[in-house]
């Protein structure tokens, strides 16, 4: 959706070009203004990904404004005097460059990828939108048209999604979790001119900032650069962080949705805590190996036990984010195989959980999952937009990016009886949500597995 132009500083390619040996580790930052840079060097390939992400999502808005987040993304792209969008568009492809932005819950983020030398560009670009922003009304009021129907596209006319917003809102009582990223239909219909630029104005800041750089860098050589385009932008004030606590529902909530659909869908969710909100440090590592315990992979637990051996379910599926910002949500979600409704399958899910919490898993299952979670976060850093990813994700709820050289020691110290602890205290009717959709159609047989909305509720224009 995005594209960048501009006259920029030409740096030298040399500047940036490391020989393959050189230092990779993670390399961290701050301005004297509070804006944040974590550089990984990755001299695998002359390429760059230079990010920037705000500590503003979904979870920082209220009633009556939700989706202002991702409509300010979406006008991100319209430009500044300097840099209207025509030119940003066209400065990105005549570099050869690629560039997006997202919104979740928690962040929003602006990429550009391209050769090093390109870098200069990437920070003239964003520090003039972090600062010059044009919001003009007539380019809102056709953007804001844009993202209404986008939300019909992806949500009010996909039955899924609409039953994984109801009960995503009904699973959330004292947490901003609750509101789509996407905003509620009443609240895109009132949304201002002022609202955006109030909240341009109170978030887009370099105090609430973080660059993100992963690529065939000299790390001091991108400080310097960052310096030279940021440094001079004057930091805000930022409305009081304010904690929202894991509180115990007391009774399962259920919400049901009858939509045309070719399928039923079932999701069941656990109010659990993540790293930044758990007392207990242990417990969220514990509830990320349950997670690939139960649907990690084709060899787990509900889909040998529900898809293969019993035939109950056509696909299943979890998902946990151990670095929300504030307390999250366990998910399952699952299609019930032809011939089975949905509670019987929700029964067979719960006795899966039932198992977990009464046996330990044994040492021979345990090490096995523990590999396939280390494994699989190994592999994330063969892809330059994966370790970006990782570091933003981390650095934009407060953590550092150095918790990803915890992540190993954490995940081996994870036992059965932490494990069985947590399914204890978390996957309980007391603590469970149930969303379900009910076709007004005949569900014809399938085999295939649901698709859990992205972590986050993320937004990927």
């Amino acid at each position: 959706m995005p594209r960048i132009v501009t006259n920029f500083v030409l740096f030298i390619t040399i500047f940036f070009t490391f020989p393959v040996w050189a230092d990779n580790s993670i390399h961290e930052y701050q301005l004297p203004n509070g804006l944040a840079l974590v550089v990984k060097p990755d001299h695998r390939a002359p390429i760059v990904l230079s990010e920037i992400w705000y500590k503003v999502g979904s979870s920082s808005e209220h009633d009556g404004i939700t989706g202002v987040s991702h409509v300010l993304e979406h006008m991100m792209f319209k430009g500044t005097a300097t840099y209207p969008e025509s030119k940003i568009f066209q400065l990105v492809a005549e570099h050869g460059g690629d560039q997006n932005a997202m919104t979740s819950q928690d962040f929003t983020m602006y990429y550009q990828e391209w050769a090093p030398d390109n870098l200069a560009l990437s920070f003239t670009l964003e520090a003039d939108r972090m600062q010059h922003l044009t919001l003009d009304p007539k380019l809102f009021n056709s953007e804001l048209k844009v993202v209404q129907e986008e939300r019909k596209l992806r949500v009010d006319n996909d039955p899924n999604m609409l039953t994984f917003e109801r009960f995503n809102a009904a699973a959330f009582p004292n947490n901003p979790y609750s509101y789509p990223t996407v905003g509620w239909p009443s609240d895109l219909q009132q949304l201002t001119i002022d609202d955006l630029r109030q909240w341009y104005q109170t978030w887009y800041v370099p105090n609430n900032a973080i660059l993100v750089v992963v690529g065939d860098v000299n790390p001091d050589a991108v400080y310097q650069l960052v310096q030279e385009h940021f440094g001079n932008i004057k930091p805000h004030p930022l409305p009081p962080f304010k904690q929202f606590s894991l509180l115990s529902k007391r009774a399962t909530t259920e919400q049901v949705v009858k939509a045309p659909a070719n399928l039923p869908i079932l999701y069941i969710g656990f109010n659990v805590p993540s790293v930044v909100s758990a007392h207990n440090s242990r417990e969220p590592y514990a509830l990320d190996v349950l997670n690939s315990v139960l649907a990690g992979s084709e060899s787990a637990r509900l889909q040998k036990q529900l898809v293969r051996d019993q035939s109950i379910a056509g696909g299943v599926d979890s998902s946990y984010n151990l670095y929300a910002k504030f307390s999250t949500l366990f998910t399952i979600a699952a299609v019930p195989a032809q011939g089975h409704p949905t509670q019987a399958l929700k029964q067979a899910i719960l006795q899966q959980i039932a198992q977990l919490q009464t046996t330990p898993i044994s040492p021979e299952e345990l090490n096995r999952v523990k590999t396939r979670v280390l494994a699989e976060r190994t592999y994330q850093q063969d892809s330059l937009s994966d370790e970006a990813y990782m570091i933003g994700s981390l650095e934009s709820v407060g953590l550092s990016a150095r918790e990803i050289d915890n992540y190993q020691r954490e995940i081996n110290q994870v036992t059965a009886a932490d494990i069985q602890a947590v399914a204890q205290k978390y996957l309980i009717p007391s603590n469970m949500t149930v969303g379900t959709l009910l076709p007004q159609t005949i569900p014809a047989q399938t085999n295939a597995a649901p698709s859990l909305p992205a972590q986050g509720n993320q937004h990927v224009n």
